[in-house]
């Protein structure tokens, strides 16, 4: 079981934008980027008598890696409970205005920025970051005392135990 959510992206999507390679390229490209997805320069060793060259190569990574990095960070975002996705937009002065455009823009967790991307990666070489927020908690409607639950008939406190037992162990009851 493969438990890198961003490696297991990955091995069911990546390289898929390759398309000017010959398929035993690619293969082998897929194979190199398993076994070093930690390690550039081991992917570029495992490489380095493919006859590509290392320039491209070494975008190539750079590329698949934080695509399934960020992919991989979305899926750890959807199982931890959080909200909200925000965009933040990198590089300085090389960002490009897409990109800088996009910067600080949220959205909730299960939707696309509005350029369309689920994650902050729009383009090869694109070094944004997809950051999360945590989903925020539902504010009761009426949080009691211990007062109102000492006065309480037992028909009152049963219709609303489950609330009071929710507020009692989150802490709101003192």
């Amino acid at each position: 079981m493969i438990r890198n959510p961003a490696l297991k992206y990955f091995l069911v999507n990546g390289l898929k934008k390759i398309d000017n390679l010959p398929e035993k390229e690619i293969a082998a490209m897929r194979l190199a980027l398993a076994l070093n997805f930690d390690s550039k320069e081991g992917f570029l060793k495992a490489m380095s008598s493919s006859g590509i060259d290392k320039q491209r190569l070494g975008l190539i990574f750079d590329n698949e890696t934080h695509q399934a990095q960020e992919f991989g960070d979305l899926e750890t975002a959807q199982q931890t409970g959080m909200g909200t996705k925000v965009w933040n937009a990198s590089g300085g002065d090389s960002c490009c205005k897409k990109c800088a455009s996009m910067n600080g823009e949220s959205v909730p967790l299960g939707s696309n920025f509005s350029n369309g991307c689920a994650v902050a990666h729009l383009h090869p070489d694109c070094q944004c970051k997809t950051t999360f927020e945590k989903a925020a908690a539902a504010t009761p409607d009426r949080i009691y005392t211990r007062g109102e639950l000492a006065g309480m008939s037992p028909d009152e406190y049963s219709a609303a135990r489950d609330t009071i037992l929710e507020q009692y162990a989150s802490g709101m009851i003192k």
